[in-house]
């Protein structure tokens, strides 16, 4: 169930006020001043209590924030109205409630901005696993990723994404770093090799002894960089907060002086109306708003695309790029596999029949390539993670991988038989029987 934030409850209650004013306003019906003084008075002091917070929030930090001229415009407004009904002057009752009704409106809007850009953000958290098989007296245990040490030994599945970064001390499979890399194809991973918090296992079972833990890991940095982005404030956002900072006590001088001006004409009550129009008419909610929810919503938007935005500074001077420098994979391509070449389509069944056994994207690729040829029966299977693939079909040894696994299965090729394309080969009895090329498409745009 959707949690319903406070300034959303006063939202509802200072819209529903605000619409008897608003049908006063075009003549329909005139509520009495008594029923105007109520609803003006529960607008202003409930709905409008944080306005008055962050104003001495503010003013006790020393600066004039837009919540001070907030507060002062619709404080000058219910005022002014207060006195006319003393002394039978005109109420403008309706415009503090609706304004405090539409710039709680603004604060709603920004709220559900942000909200989206966290769930911008939850894909980036998504990719921190939360617990963790850790070596403890001679057994791997589950505990909470929180509980893990420098040097501890962590068991990881098939499947699996690493909790830590650090070195594989047994085993080997082929990892998908995508998310760091960029990479579609799964990179090989045996002993010695260095190992990432939030790439994924592929078929093997790795023991990886844990060197960076928790926010030290690259993805826990990463994470840490869009954070700080986020709060980050752009070199126009800061002129924006400067100008707020002059701006207030120049709309309070204006208004002084407007009042002064008038008085002097022999009209106080023309000039404290003007004052008040003045006061009301600088209330500047996209001075105050406009910056910071477009760097938070961007840099938000960007790690859900796998753009990671280092401050607001940097986003502001992207205008001004000339040039611009991208990997290849999973940037300008789509980061999957499609078969684009069969040599000989002959024994599609065979190859079919030994990728369907495995997860990888090669073998993805050619399984959705060839699903509709029959299944053929696999037996004595062997994954060999990162190269290939092995097993019988109707007595025959089939092997399907990677040209050096070809190799070391006695296959006899060189480097211009594959061409410079992506490819797995199908051989049996040290004979090339299909060569399938794979290619990574452009993305649209």
């Amino acid at each position: 169930m959707k949690k319903v934030s406070s300034n959303e409850v006063l939202f509802v209650i200072a819209a529903l006020i605000a619409l008897p004013f608003l049908v006063q306003m075009v003549g329909v019906w005139e509520l009495s001043h008594a029923v105007q003084w109520i609803l003006a008075s529960i607008t202003q002091f409930i709905c409008g209590f944080p306005f008055y917070y962050g104003s001495f929030s503010s003013l006790k930090k020393g600066s004039m924030g837009m919540d001070v001229l907030v507060a002062l415009g619709t404080t000058a407004a219910y005022g002014y109205s207060v006195y006319g009904i003393m002394s039978g002057g005109h109420l403008y009752f309706e415009t503090s409630a609706v304004l405090i009704a539409l710039i709680l409106l603004g604060r709603v809007l920004e709220a559900r901005s942000k909200m989206r850009a966290r769930a911008g953000m939850q894909a980036l958290l998504r990719m921190q696993e939360m617990t963790a098989m850790v070596k403890r007296d001679d057994q791997f245990v589950e505990v909470p990723i929180d509980q893990l040490k420098i040097d501890d030994l962590v068991h990881v599945k098939p499947g699996k994404r690493m909790p830590v970064d650090g070195v594989v001390v047994s085993g080997n499979s082929a990892v998908d770093e995508a998310f760091l890399t960029g990479e579609s194809a799964p990179v090989v991973k045996e002993v010695g090799a260095q190992i990432f918090a939030g790439s994924i296992n592929g078929n093997g079972i790795l023991e990886v002894k844990a060197q960076r833990l928790g926010s030290e890991t690259a993805l826990g940095r990463i994470i840490k960089l869009v954070e700080e982005a986020q709060k980050s404030k752009a070199p126009i956002q800061r002129l924006a907060d400067r100008i707020s900072n002059i701006f207030v006590p120049g709309v309070l001088g204006v208004a002084l002086l407007t009042f002064l001006v008038w008085w002097i004409m022999g009209l106080p009550g023309q000039g404290l109306m003007c004052a008040v129009a003045a006061l009301v008419i600088a209330c500047p909610c996209a001075l105050g708003l406009a910056t910071p929810m477009v760097v938070i919503v961007a840099t938000a938007k960007g790690a859900e695309m796998g753009i990671l935005i280092k401050d607001a500074a940097s986003l502001e001077q992207a205008s001004k790029l000339k040039a611009l420098v991208v990997d290849k994979t999973g940037t300008v391509t789509m980061g999957k596999l499609s078969i684009t070449q069969v040599s000989d389509e002959t024994f599609l069944p065979q190859a079919k029949a030994l990728a369907q056994l495995s997860d990888h994207p090669a073998s993805m690729a050619l399984t959705e390539y060839t699903r509709e040829l029959p299944l053929l029966e696999v037996t004595h299977f062997v994954q060999t993670p990162g190269k290939g693939v092995e097993g019988e079909i109707n007595g025959v040894r089939y092997i399907l991988g990677s040209a050096a696994f070809s190799i070391e299965h006695g296959v006899n090729l060189d480097a211009t038989t594959l061409g410079d394309e992506m490819s797995v080969l199908l051989s049996s009895n040290g004979h090339i029987l299909s060569i399938i090329a794979f290619e990574d498409h452009l993305r649209e745009g």
